[in-house]
Parts: C-alpha cells; structure tokens; sequence
C-alpha cells in the first residue's frame, strides 16, 4: 500500500542541506529511534501467544529458543526514515525543529519508485490497540503453523537459528514498525524500513554524535541513471521560529537557485507554519 498523499519529512536546516546535495535521505538505526520501547510494545504484546504455542506445540524446546531470541532482540539491522501526512504539527516541529527547520513534502507519485528501486518497505503506523492485537494474533497463528510443519526438522541451534531467520526477524520487525502506541496517532506516520543492511553495505555509513559512532543508511532519492531529475519535493513548511519570517525568504532563494540546475524542475511553494512560536 501506497500513500495517496504527500509525505513530510520533519529535519534540521543542516539535514536538509544534507539531503539537497547529495539527494539522499538518512534512514536510522530502528534501535536508535526517539521511542526506545517501540520494538518492546510489539515483543510485551506477542508473549502471552508464545505461552499459548509453547503450550499446544510439539517442538517445546524450538519455541523456547525462538521466544528468547524475540526477546532478546532489538530489531538488527534494520533501519528507518519516519515520514507524516500532516506538514505543520507542532508535536513534530518540537521535536525536530526546536532551532528552525523544515517539513519536506515528498510527492506521493515519486515514492513507489524510491521504494521499489531501494528494496524499501513503506508501512503506514497503526496506533489501534484492538487492530494491534488481530495483527499480533495473526502473527502468531501463521508462526504455529510454521513451528507444526517443519519443528520436527529443526534439531539444533544453528537449525533454530536459521528458522528464526526465515520465519520470525522479517515478519517481526515489520510488525514493529507498524504497531505505535496511540498517543502519537496525531503524527500519522509512514515509514520508509531497510532489513537485512550488512555491515558491509555500501549504503551504511556512520557519524559521530553523543560520544560514539551512529549508524545510517543512505536513502537515494533520485536514480543514478537519471541525474538530471530533479529531488521529487512537492512543497516545503518553514519551523515556526524566531526568524521564521526571514528563514522563509532565504528558502525560496535557495530553492530557485537549485531548480535552476536541473532541466523541467518543478516550482517548489515554500511555505510558513501556522503553529504559534514562543521564545523561552
């Protein structure tokens, strides 16, 4: 499923700096998101099924394991850009934006292209508890099917290890990145998720922030084989601010000057946010 809508991307006047030279987006580390209980929710919400299947199954000891490795885990190597429907929210400018920034509109007729030509998955957040337990209760049903037909098979670490593998971590971290807590439901999120990023992966790189190495994985936002195209904005909201006013004036020079490289760039509207702003 596709938006049928723009998305914004909430981020730093030097972020968007970023992404306007080397026209990529960075897509961060799913065990360093803002919300360090996220892919907690989803394991608290699935335990009592593993107690269920642990009960009726055949293959104790390959449930044990698999219980422990959910547990266990914090996502891996898997990495997330975190989009909204909405362009002006306060909750994001706070978070984001509190010395100036942008929200940057993403023109819904680009991303399936983004998504397909990257490998990405893009999952719209679901914030329901009572869709959160259909969805974790499915998991689970498909996972007991999964344990009854091919346990017997399964008669070591390495053997679990590999089930886990092909059966539990993808189907898991999508699960994750969809079940959100209802008190953000105001965002409206849309996740553009890499699985499976090797360390090795071109596309990883790292920067230095708090006192150690973050990961981050490059998001191209335009194809290698056409780089005359211009980066897919529809429209981007100024943070409100001290200097909103005059952060709106240097944009849209700014943006004129990068439309002016590219042949048949579309006008980018550069627009103020709404939200009342006050100087503590």
């Amino acid at each position: 499923m596709f938006p049928d809508k723009d998305l914004f991307h909430y981020t730093s006047a030097d972020a968007f700096l970023g992404i306007m030279k080397n026209r990529v987006i960075w897509a961060s580390n799913i065990g360093l998101l803002n919300d360090e209980k996220e892919y907690q929710l989803t394991t608290e919400l699935l335990r009592p099924h593993l107690d269920k299947i642990w009960k009726k199954s055949e293959h104790k000891a390959l449930v044990e394991r698999l219980t422990r490795l959910i547990e266990k885990s914090d996502g891996g190597p898997t990495y997330v850009t975190s989009m909204s429907e909405k362009p002006d929210l306060l909750s994001q400018w706070r978070a984001y934006c509190r010395d100036g920034g942008y929200s940057i509109g993403f023109n819904k007729e680009f991303i399936p292209e983004i998504v397909e030509r990257c490998q990405l998955e893009i999952i719209k957040c679901n914030y329901s508890p009572h869709e959160h337990k259909k969805l974790i209760a499915d998991f689970a049903d498909k996972l007991f099917e999964q344990i009854s037909e091919r346990g017997a098979s399964v008669t070591d670490r390495n053997q679990a290890l590999q089930f886990h593998a092909d059966h539990v971590y993808g189907q898991i971290n999508l699960l994750a990145n969809e079940i959100k807590h209802p008190a953000f439901e105001e965002e409206q999120e849309w996740r553009f998720v890499k699985m499976f990023v090797y360390a090795n992966h071109l596309n990883l790189k790292y920067r230095a922030a708090k006192g150690m190495l973050v990961p981050y994985f490059e998001i191209p936002l335009v194809s290698p084989k056409k780089p005359d195209l211009f980066i897919p904005i529809s429209e981007i909201y100024v943070a409100p601010h001290k200097n909103s006013e005059l952060s709106e004036k240097t944009l849209t020079t700014f943006m004129a000057g990068e439309r002016a490289i590219y042949d048949e760039a579309p006008f980018v509207p550069v627009k103020r946010s709404v939200a009342p702003y006050r100087e503590i």
